[in-house]
C-alpha cells in the first residue's frame, strides 16, 4: 500500500482489485507520484480493477487535469488491455452525473462508472471482472 503526501492511499492488498482513496486535498508532487503509481499496474501482466474512493476528493487543478490526460492517452495500450474496469465513489448525485455525461460524451478507454458506495462499485467491479476472466473477484 502507498500513501502518498498528502492524502492519496493506494491499496493493492486485494489485488486484483486497487483501492484509490483521497483526501481533501492534492499536491502536484501528490498527484505525480499517484499517476506513477497507477501506471506500474500494467506491469504485471494480470488483469486487475480499480475503485476510487472520491468522496472526500479536492478537485485536481488544471495541470493535474492535463497530467491524467497525457497518461492515460499515452498508456492506453497497455491499460486497456489490463484494466478491466474502474469505479469511482462520488456522495453527490450531482458529481455521480456529470461523470455519466462525460462518458457518454467521450468515453473512457476502459469501463468507468460511478456510484453512491464502495459496496454498489465493488459489486459493479466483480461483475466486470468475472465477465471477462471467468473468475471472481
Amino acid at each position: 500500500m502507498a500513501l502518498i503526501p498528502p492524502v492519496i492511499t493506494v491499496d493493492d492488498s486485494e489485488w486484483p482489485l486497487v483501492r484509490v482513496r483521497f483526501g481533501d486535498s492534492i499536491s502536484d508532487p501528490g498527484w505525480d507520484e499517484y499517476l506513477a503509481t497507477l501506471s506500474r499496474f500494467p506491469d504485471r501482466r494480470e488483469k486487475y480493477v480499480t475503485i476510487t474512493d472520491a468522496r472526500r476528493a479536492a478537485t485536481p487543478n488544471a495541470s493535474q487535469r492535463r497530467r491524467v490526460s497525457e497518461l492515460i492517452e499515452r498508456e492506453k495500450e497497455r491499460t486497456v488491455r489490463w484494466n478491466v474496469a474502474n469505479a469511482v465513489i462520488f456522495t453527490s448525485p450531482l458529481l455521480r452525473g456529470v461523470i455519466t455525461a462525460i462518458e457518454w460524451a467521450s468515453p473512457s478507454p476502459v469501463p468507468m462508472k460511478s456510484f453512491a458506495t464502495p459496496e454498489e462499485g465493488r459489486a459493479w467491479l466483480a461483475q466486470r471482472y468475472e465477465a471477462v476472466t471467468g473468475r471472481p473477484l
